[in-house]
């Protein structure tokens, strides 16, 4: 018996699956997926695991929408300092309030 006989993805996955964005979803499917080469990676997996369930208190108000991951992790892939740091940019944001609201709600996320 192999791991792809065991039909782990998507019967098993959905059971735990609890993430909010499908990044998230494709790195859980893939640790699910992923064998272990020893004992010390299981038992350090497992660390891992049980650190997330005592800390579950974190995560229960946890609450990030999609559009906003999104566009963070949009900004932060394609984040240049030319395109967002220009020459000068201190004294445009204090000249300009539509372009230091532009950027303001860029640099929030």
């Amino acid at each position: 018996m192999e791991i792809k006989d065991l039909a782990i993805s998507p019967d098993i996955v959905n059971l735990f699956d609890y993430t909010q964005n499908d990044d998230a979803r494709y790195c859980l499917t893939k640790i699910m997926l992923t064998p272990l080469a020893d004992e010390s990676a299981v038992v350090e997996r497992q660390a891992i695991l049980r650190g997330f369930v005592s800390n579950i208190n974190v995560f229960q108000n946890y609450n990030y929408s999609r559009i906003d991951y999104r566009e963070a992790n949009y900004f932060v892939e394609k984040f240049s300092e030319k395109a967002y740091l220009p020459k000068r940019i201190k004294l445009k944001l204090r000249l300009y309030k539509k372009l230091y609201y532009e950027y303001r709600g860029k640099f929030i996320q």
